[in-house]
């Protein structure tokens, strides 16, 4: 599997669902945005829960677990907490996550597991919507926002360290995983916020969700 290019990232999220909100469900908008700002896999972004988006020192975070009813993780690397990029706070998600505490969801998504575990609706409408807008490279998918963030995050110079953490993957290193072992996510927060969201969500014309 390859990472998405910059310019197919522009095409993806040229599409209507995200210049004109042109979608039938909220998770439309909001899943593919949450794949390009941290890279997390599908069934992790389908199972937040709006109690797993918190402050942290003073840092909004998304925090990937598997407390919650029906919530799981591929590996215990996969335990992590994301401090959130500031071009995904700017574009309205934390409104939106107060929306549904507003509701009373305890669900960020209206979304529920198959049979066999998938989140099927999500993945198949991902794989319609990179049709629709013309991203037709089949070496490209859902997961290749993980790879994409790495790449990105690698040019940003955000150190190595921190990239492994941050996509769920452990270094081999107990001593070194987990960012190391004095956590500031405030330090952490400013080394991604330098990888360039906002050109790419500018070029496309993604319209703010407030």
């Amino acid at each position: 599997r390859g990472s998405f290019k910059t310019e197919q990232l522009i095409t993806l999220f040229s599409h209507e669902t995200f210049t004109a909100h042109a979608y039938n469900d909220e998770y439309n908008f909001w899943v593919p945005l949450l794949g390009l700002f941290t890279g997390c896999r599908l069934g992790e972004i389908c199972q937040i829960l709006c109690k797993d988006i918190t402050v942290i020192d003073g840092v909004h975070c998304l925090v990937i677990s598997d407390d919650g009813d029906g919530q799981r993780t591929k590996t215990e690397s996969s335990l992590r907490v994301l401090p959130l990029h500031q071009s995904l706070l700017d574009l309205g998600f934390l409104a939106f996550v107060q929306e549904r505490k507003t509701h009373r969801d305890a669900r960020l998504f209206d979304l529920e597991r198959n049979q066999y575990g998938e989140f099927a609706q999500a993945s198949k409408f991902f794989a319609r919507l990179c049709d629709r807008a013309g991203v037709t490279d089949k070496s490209v998918d859902f997961h290749a926002f993980r790879h994409t963030i790495t790449k990105l995050a690698k040019d940003a110079k955000v150190p190595f360290l921190y990239i492994k953490d941050y996509v769920g993957h452990s270094t081999g290193d107990i001593t070194a995983d987990r960012y190391g072992s004095d956590i500031d996510f405030k330090v952490i927060k400013s080394e991604f916020d330098r990888i360039d969201f906002q050109h790419i969500l500018d070029r496309a014309g993604v319209r703010l969700w407030i």
